[in-house]
């Protein structure tokens, strides 16, 4: 029980019940909250503290521990053509670029944009072939907070019928910038920028 460990730990190290936090975890059994650095210095120092026939571990917990690493190494250009006027909104954006890409900046300001033709951006991804030619955005109930249980984005439209209206969104690469062999100065641009095809939006 998360109770038992909290009174062990306030037991050894002689602390109040506002001082240290302990909560069911994953992957490890509990994950015990210090009010203060060095209590949780000290409980790692000990490693162990025992109560009533209960013996409590100490690790240090690590964010990171189950996460595996990427590399994002290419910075690319793109416009996203049939957005809404309504839904030009930072949300909805960050929507459409997916679960492939990593927002860097916007080029055009949503709020008080010069033209409302496309949504110009700049993003982070792994593979730029992966980036498709066009997406449906989908808006299932009135438009009116930016709520996102109203946007659906998908690569095709939805199979099952549903009320409301899709919007297809053309998405435009107009630059990429391959890091993948750049060197280790990665501010140097020179020899890692790639331009596509001019895209049609200039016509």
């Amino acid at each position: 029980m998360a109770s038992d460990v909290e009174a062990a730990a306030m037991e050894e190290f002689r602390l109040h019940a506002s001082e240290v936090v302990v909560s069911r975890h994953h992957p490890e059994a509990f994950l015990i909250k210090f009010l203060h650095q060095h209590h949780c210095i000290e409980a790692l120092q000990k490693e162990y503290a025992k109560r009533r026939g209960i013996e409590v571990h100490f690790i240090k917990w690590r964010s990171l521990k189950s996460a595996e690493g990427t590399a994002l190494m290419f910075r690319v250009k793109l416009y996203f053509d049939g957005v809404p006027r309504h839904a030009w909104m930072p949300d909805v954006v960050e929507r459409l670029i997916g679960r492939r890409c990593t927002l860097e900046h916007l080029v055009i300001n949503l709020v008080y944009p010069t033209e409302t033709r496309s949504i110009d951006l700049w993003a982070w991804m792994v593979n730029p072939s992966s980036i498709p030619k066009r997406v449906w955005l989908t808006f299932t109930k009135l438009f009116k907070d930016g709520s996102r249980d109203s946007v659906l984005v998908e690569e095709e439209p939805p199979e099952r019928w549903q009320p409301g209206v899709k919007h297809p969104v053309l998405v435009h690469l107009e630059e990429i910038h391959d890091y993948t062999a750049a060197r280790i100065d990665l501010s140097d641009q020179t020899t890692c920028d790639r331009c596509a095809a001019a895209s049609p939006l200039g016509i």
